[in-house]
């Protein structure tokens, strides 16, 4: 008897060391770890566009704002932009968490070619409404990363990020 309870706990124990997810939930698991594999590239060059908004908002010269938006940040923003639709969404849980970082990053490319037209035609209208999409998308691209972390956390994967 007393070795049956012995066996019992051991498994017990083994189950906690091991996880005892499910093999759908270790595939769901590998399918979020492959995603954040693909996005690693994305988030980098990511990075490289904000460091460029760093330089559009200190500049006050509508010609370097335009070469800016026209030369690096517009297509930086749509070589991303290709790759976030290329990358396999091979999980249902993955699908609508992605949706929310490609429609906030079309509207970030929305707002970018407002602000772009705008100083190009001289309407500030339009050149406001794109900083309202920008700042708009970014709320899509926070949400995108909380709902990440949930899913991340249901599925015991440990989320990083670089500063």
């Amino acid at each position: 008897m007393k070795k049956t309870i012995s066996i019992i706990i051991i498994f017990a124990l083994a189950l906690l060391a091991f996880g005892c997810m499910s093999s759908g939930e270790k595939k769901t698991q590998n399918n979020i770890m492959s995603y954040l594999d693909s996005m690693e590239s994305i988030e980098k060059q990511k990075s490289n566009l904000i460091e460029k908004f760093m330089v559009l908002e200190n500049s006050n010269d509508n010609e370097e704002i335009l070469s800016l938006l026209n030369d690096e940040m517009l297509p930086l923003a749509q070589k991303i932009n290709d790759e976030l639709t290329s990358i396999p969404i091979k999980d249902k849980e993955i699908t609508p968490v992605h949706k929310e970082f490609t429609d906030g990053w079309s509207q970030l490319i929305a707002g970018l070619e407002s602000i772009n037209q705008g100083l190009k035609d001289g309407d500030i209208e339009k050149s406001t409404n794109g900083t309202k999409d920008i700042d708009a998308s970014q709320d899509k691209l926070n949400q995108y990363y909380k709902d990440l972390e949930t899913l991340c956390t249901k599925y015991a994967i440990k989320l990083t990020t670089e500063e």
